[in-house]
C-alpha cells in the first residue's frame, strides 16, 4: 500500500520497474496457465517469478472500467478537483457569465491534468436548470481518459453544498 501512495497516478506498481517487492520469496509451486488466469479474474494480487507484482485489481467486477488501480486514482484526483472548484461557485448566482467562468476553470484544470500525465484527455460540461440555480446546486458530466486505459470514463456529478 505504500508503494502505491507514492507513485504517482499515471503509474501502477506492477512489473520489474514499479513492482518489485524486496524480501518476498518467489520459490513454491508452478501452477498452470489456466490456473493462473483463473485466480486473476478473482482479483488475486499475484507476484511473478522475479518478486515483482505481476497484477494488481481492485474488487470491481472484471467488466467494470474501475478494474484497474490506476483508473481509480485518477478518477479520485479528477473528481475531487472538479468538486473542489465547483464547490467555490455555490452561492453565486450562476449568470451565464458564472457558468463560463467555471467552464473556463474546469477545462484549464482538465489540461493541467492532461500536461501531468495524471489523464489522457478530459472535458467537463456543466448545466444548472433554473430550480437548479435556486437551490445552488450544479449539474457536471465528467468525461476523462485514465493513463493506463484506451476507454473514456464518464461520471455524472452534481455539487451541492455540504449538509451542516
Amino acid at each position: 500500500i505504500q508503494r502505491l501512495a507514492e507513485m504517482p497516478v499515471n503509474e501502477e506498481p506492477i512489473g520489474p520497474v514499479n513492482g518489485i517487492l524486496p524480501g518476498v520469496s518467489t520459490t513454491g509451486a508452478i501452477n498452470s496457465r489456466a490456473l493462473l488466469n483463473d485466480i486473476a479474474l478473482g482479483r488475486v494480487t499475484m507476484v511473478g517469478t522475479d518478486g515483482s507484482i505481476a497484477n494488481l485489481r481492485t474488487a470491481a467486477l472484471p467488466s467494470s472500467d474501475y478494474t484497474r488501480v490506476s483508473t481509480i486514482r485518477a478518477a479520485n484526483l479528477v473528481l475531487d478537483a472538479v468538486r473542489s472548484i465547483s464547490l467555490r461557485y455555490l452561492g453565486r448566482s450562476f449568470s451565464d457569465a458564472q457558468l463560463a467562468a467555471l467552464d473556463a476553470e474546469l477545462a484549464g484544470t482538465m489540461q493541467a491534468l492532461k500536461v501531468d500525465g495524471s489523464i489522457q484527455d478530459g472535458v467537463v460540461q456543466t448545466s444548472a436548470s433554473r430550480l437548479d440555480r435556486i437551490n445552488g446546486r450544479l449539474n457536471l458530466k465528467v468525461q476523462f481518459v485514465p493513463p493506463l486505459s484506451i476507454e473514456a470514463i464518464t461520471v455524472d456529478l452534481t455539487v451541492s453544498a455540504p449538509n451542516a
